[in-house]
Formats: C-alpha cells, structure tokens, sequence
C-alpha cells in the first residue's frame, strides 16, 4: 500500500470512529462518568452508615454485588442504544466512501466557498438545505456537496443527495440578485455528544436559471463568488435592465439618429474631430 493511500485509509478510519463517537461511544462514556461519581458518593455514604450500624462485613460485599448489577444494566443499556444507530453508521460510512471516492476526481477552483442551497433546481442536481462548494471555471459556475457529516446523514439520504459535479453555464444564468434572508436549521453534537439543532439565519441569492419561473436560492457566499468574477465574465447582475452575459441590441432607426445629432455636434464645433470620430465608433459597434 502507497504511503497515499495508507494515509486516506486512516483518514477516513478515523473519521468513521469519530462519528460512532458522537453517537453512541461518546455519551456511553459520559454517562459512565457520572454514574461512577455517583456510585462513589453513594459508597461513602454507606460505608458511613455500615460502619455505624454493620461494619464492614455488609459494606464489602454490598458495593461489589451493586457494581456487577450497574455493569449489567449500563452493558443492556448499551447495547440498546447502539442497535438502532447502527443502521445510521452503516449510511454514514455508506455516504462517506462515496463522497471519498468522487472527491479524488474533482479539480477544485482557486478560493471555493461554501453554501447551502435552499431549494432543488429542476434540471440540475441540487438538493434543498445542502451544503455545497462552489466555486467558477472557465464557462461554469460549479458546485460539489460538502462531505457528509454524521449529524446530517439522515438529511443526505431523505434528500438522495448524489456526489457528482454540477456545472451551471455562465450564459444560462439570466440573472442573480440578493433575496433576503432566511432562517435555517444547522444539526450538531455538542460537547455532551447529544444531538441538538440551532437556528441560524443567513443572507440569500438567487440565481435565475434560463426559462425556469423559480430561481435558485443559496447562501450569499454564491453571490460574492459570481461579484470577484463579474469583471472577467462580463455578468450583470439584476439591478441592471440587461440580462446575464449579454448586451442590448440598438434599432438601427436610434442609431442613425445619434449619428446625426452627433454629426451636427461636430459641425457646430461642439466636440472635436478626434471625438467625433471615437463617438461614431462607438455608435456603428452596437450595430
């Protein structure tokens, strides 16, 4: 085994034992702790009392049959619990393996952000409330799932999210403008190991794709992505009556008009032959 491979394998190892952490190994042990405090609190508390009342005859073999007891059930108990969550570690390493496999052939572009989309896109593979990389090639505006983490697993399977390169032309993209913002909900484990969700709120852009009526909403992350390149692409974005990467088309009948209001500029002396003559370039281009 290459030293790559060797290092991705126990990358992704890790990982794995990481999440089997968070849900089950995790508080397992937290709850062991506790229990442990308390079972010494209480210890104290009846080796007192024996020593008063039996002596240590009744504390030794009280506390060793009360611990085998706690084993027994803390070991039910754990058992009980990991049954059903293994079905979801199963799905994790299931997504992880594929999002692993993808990622290796995936050229990533120079400075990608991070967004969640918050909607599907009819014609594109995009899924609602995913997280996504994105960043601009050449023509395309792409966008790649984030890597599967095991607190939004079940999200990844009920939406089928599939880890493959979604590419947007850049002169489909009509336009895209800020939309307001809008609160989401985030799924994490916190340092006691127990799932919790929080609500965040983010600022929003959408993307209007070709003749789709609903356009595509993401995190503003996507539109200061498109704003970097703007210059380079030419894209305008929906404050402008233009729609993206394309120019207006003048009627000839307007054109001759301004060539003739700009040549009785130049009679009158208004505007000098150098100007006239850069002025009229401009006018005859948008022919």
């Amino acid at each position: 085994m290459d030293p790559q491979t060797r290092i991705e394998k126990e990358t992704m190892q890790k990982e794995i034992w990481d999440a089997r952490v968070k849900i089950v190994m995790g508080r397992f042990i937290i709850n062991a702790i506790y229990f442990l405090f308390a079972y010494a609190f209480l210890g104290m508390v009846i080796h007192w009392q024996s020593d008063v009342f039996y002596g240590d005859a009744f504390f030794r073999p009280y506390m060793l049959f009360g611990l085998v007891v706690a084993f027994i059930i803390m070991a039910i108990g754990f058992i009980l619990n990991y049954q059903p969550k293994q079905k979801k570690l199963n799905l994790f390493i299931e997504h992880l393996t594929l999002y692993k496999a993808k990622e290796k052939d995936i050229m990533f572009g120079p400075e990608p952000v991070i967004a969640k989309c918050f909607n599907s896109a009819p014609g594109y593979e995009l899924k609602a409330d995913i997280a996504y990389h994105c960043w601009t090639g050449k023509d395309n505006l792409h966008f790649f799932p984030v890597k599967p983490d095991i607190a939004d697993i079940d999200l990844y399977f009920e939406r089928k999210v599939p880890y493959i390169l979604v590419s947007i032309p850049f002169d489909v993209i009509e336009t895209y403008s800020p939309s307001g913002n809008k609160t989401h909900a985030i799924h994490t484990y916190d340092q006691k190991k127990k799932l919790s969700i929080r609500t965040v709120t983010s600022e929003t852009v959408v993307l209007h794709v070709g003749d789709a009526s609903q356009g595509i909403s993401f995190e503003r992350p996507v539109m200061d992505l498109l704003d970097r390149m703007q210059a380079g692409k030419k894209i305008e974005t929906s404050t402008k009556t233009a729609p993206l990467m394309s120019k207006p088309v003048e009627q000839s009948d307007d054109i001759e008009a301004k060539l003739e209001k700009l040549k009785k500029l130049h009679d009158a002396g208004l505007i000098t032959d150098e100007e006239y003559g850069e002025q009229r370039k401009r006018i005859i281009s948008r022919l």
